[in-house]
């Protein structure tokens, strides 16, 4: 089991520097224009950003697998995900009070892009949200990770001592 292990991280690897690399490439190749830096077209680079972010989970798992083959103790830091999203509000993150508010839902101007329009909906019932100007959604681990720019696991640290 150890030696299919290795083998996987070794692909992995192979494959999320090749997925990195042509995003890189992708996104040098958007065009801009020269007199006002606006971007004038960029290239879809949604798909391949979703392609790494799965090489790099899958990577992250076979790595504890072979840690946990080789007999190496893993740090004990486990975190109640359900009690976080169902305790920490999304509205409790916003920099904002609502301009709008409707039955379970709250309208904000979006705080990941520059808008002044509440196209940025908080839909108190599940504590999730989405913003029809950006196009991005998620629950309030996703949002935080988004505001503050961190990853998953140091999100949820921060997440966790607010609870």
């Amino acid at each position: 089991m150890r030696t299919i292990a290795l083998s996987k991280i070794s692909s992995l690897s192979g494959m999320l520097d090749r997925s990195e690399d042509r995003l890189y490439t992708m996104k040098k190749k958007s065009a801009t224009c020269k007199s006002c830096d606006d971007v004038l077209y960029e290239i879809g680079t949604d798909r391949l950003e979703a392609e790494t972010q799965r090489y790099k989970s899958k990577l992250w798992g076979w790595r504890i697998k072979k840690k946990i083959l080789d007999g190496e103790e893993l740090p004990n830091c486990s975190y109640d995900l359900d009690e976080i999203k169902r305790t920490v509000l999304i509205s409790s993150l916003m920099p904002q009070k609502p301009t709008l508010t409707a039955p379970n839902r709250e309208f904000y101007p979006c705080p990941l892009h520059n808008e002044t329009k509440p196209s940025f909906v908080v839909y108190l019932k599940d504590n999730s949200f989405h913003c029809f100007g950006c196009k991005e959604h998620g629950d309030v681990i996703a949002l935080h990770m988004k505001l503050e720019g961190l990853d998953f696991k140091s999100s949820i640290k921060s997440l966790s001592n607010n609870v």
